[in-house]
């Protein structure tokens, strides 16, 4: 193997010898040492001791490995979870240390001496004096900055007193938390002397004026012209305008209205936009969808009618009851609401006041106004061979009225539907002597105001199917009741 130099072990081929291998050890032994030497960079991760050895190129490759030392730069980088220890060759020799890594300083030294501390985020350049290495340059000051360098030149302290030397020494000493902002050009004003202020607003109340003329604690400005002035606070107890007074700021939108905080100058708004103009009814089961900017509604949810009652007869067929109307929930989820439906009329096959009563009112749940639908009268029986001596009684009416009338005509007369929704039909009149039908009960309503909504989510509506009338073999038949019905207002 041909002879190296003494310190970065750069091949030195031996005049005549080589034959056939001088360039690729030329190349191998001293060119890629060069380059790695003047500008290469070796990097180490996380924790771990390395050494750091000069290694020896040939003709048959530079044998440069993770360690070799004569790399110019050392980067570290990773997290130490302790302090890293680097060493390196005892020879003369300089490093530039970048330590890019975290937690904890890197140690770099010869084999046997302490060496240097290098701290996290830290770059320095590192030099072999012979017995270790030490710093030469690093971007972490220490000591005192002289004035040739941009400093000071003398050591401040603690207690935050500022000292400059040279021709004009000067001393700040500051004695509590201070905010000091100077101007980009002109002179400070001092304590001591007369200063003429410019455009500045001095606030009387927290502030002793003497050899001022006309300032008092109070004052009344009579035919005076204020010109820009800076008014801190003020207090206008009345006053007589003989022109419009113009308030500071802007005017304002058409509509909007000065509305106070509470403290501070009032400002401009817009009063918020009072009641529903929408409403929505639904009268077939299916989904509602909430429309687009809307987050409160007021539901109604109202139950069908129940049927009225037919006139006495030996074979009666009964009348039903109204359905409930339901609001659930559909991709919005709310408690569901529930308008019951209204009673059937009972049949009527008999005279008994059993037989001829009304149905009873259905009821609501889960509304913040829980309304019991009316109940459905009671027929009456006739006599003396009259057949206007018996009478219907009317349906029971809904939070909107409407029960089916008792029917008017003479003789087997048929009851009269429920005429708003959820009202109870009526019952229908009999022959002479028979026993007229009861009214139906009308659907219970729950109302409410739902918050929180979600625009684009729906709703689950039921509405309640009316009772069928009750009916009978020669006898009046009994009024239908009405169907439920959902309302949304927004």
């Amino acid at each position: 193997m041909p002879a190296t130099t003494t310190l970065l072990d750069l091949v030195t081929p031996t005049q005549g010898t080589l034959s056939g291998t001088w360039g690729d050890t030329v190349n191998y032994g001293i060119t890629d040492y060069l380059d790695i030497a003047i500008a290469g960079t070796l990097s180490f991760a996380n924790d771990g001791a390395i050494t750091l050895t000069n290694t020896i190129g040939s003709a048959s490759g530079n044998a440069i490995t993770s360690t070799t030392a004569q790399y110019m730069v050392i980067r570290i980088t990773g997290t130490q979870s302790i302090v890293k220890i680097i060493t390196a060759p005892s020879y003369s020799k300089l490093y530039m240390v970048d330590h890019a890594g975290a937690t904890s300083a890197v140690t770099f030294k010869s084999s046997g001496n302490p060496g240097v501390s290098v701290a996290v985020g830290e770059k320095c350049f590192v030099y072999y004096n012979g017995s270790d290495y030490v710093k030469v340059a690093s971007t972490v000051v220490s000591g005192t900055v002289g004035p040739a360098n941009g400093g000071t030149g003398v050591s401040n302290n603690a207690a935050s007193t500022l000292t400059i030397s040279g021709a004009f020494t000067t001393a700040l000493t500051i004695t509590g938390t201070t905010a000091v902002t100077l101007p980009t050009t002109g002179t400070l004003a001092t304590l001591a002397g007369t200063e003429t202020l410019t455009n500045k607003t001095i606030a009387y109340g927290s502030n002793t004026l003497t050899d001022v003329v006309g300032v008092t604690a109070t004052q009344t400005l009579t035919n005076k012209t204020l010109t820009n002035p800076t008014i801190t606070t003020a207090t206008i107890a009345s006053a007589n305008l003989t022109t419009a007074l113009t308030l500071a700021g802007a005017a304002g939108s058409n509509g909007q209205v000065l509305t106070s905080a509470g403290s501070g100058l009032p400002s401009w708004t817009t009063p918020a936009s009072g009641g529903f103009t929408t409403m929505s009814v639904s009268t077939s089961s299916g989904t509602f969808t909430i429309p687009a900017g809307i987050t409160t509604m007021k539901v109604t949810v109202v139950g069908a009618g129940g049927g009225g009652g037919n006139s006495q007869s030996s074979e009666p067929t009964l009348a039903t009851s109204g359905g409930s109307s339901t609001l659930a929930s559909g991709t919005e989820t709310i408690t569901t609401l529930t308008g019951g439906g209204g009673s059937r009329a009972l049949g009527v096959g008999a005279t008994t006041a059993a037989a001829r009563g009304g149905g009873t009112g259905g009821t609501a749940t889960n509304g913040t106004i829980n309304i019991v639908g009316g109940g459905g009268g009671m027929g009456t029986a006739g006599g003396g061979g009259d057949v206007n001596s018996s009478t219907a009684a009317a349906g029971g009416s809904s939070t909107f009225g409407g029960g089916g009338a008792s029917p008017a005509g003479r003789g087997p007369t048929a009851g009269i539907v429920g005429g708003v929704y959820g009202a109870g039909g009526s019952g229908g009149t009999g022959a002479a002597d028979t026993v007229g039908g009861g009214g139906g009960g009308a659907g219970g309503t729950a109302i409410k105001y739902l918050t929180g909504l979600t625009p684009g989510n729906t709703l689950t509506v039921t509405i309640g199917v009316g009772g069928s009338g009750g009916t009978g073999s020669g006898s009046g038949t009994g009024g239908a009741g009405a169907a439920g019905v959902v309302i949304f207002e927004y």
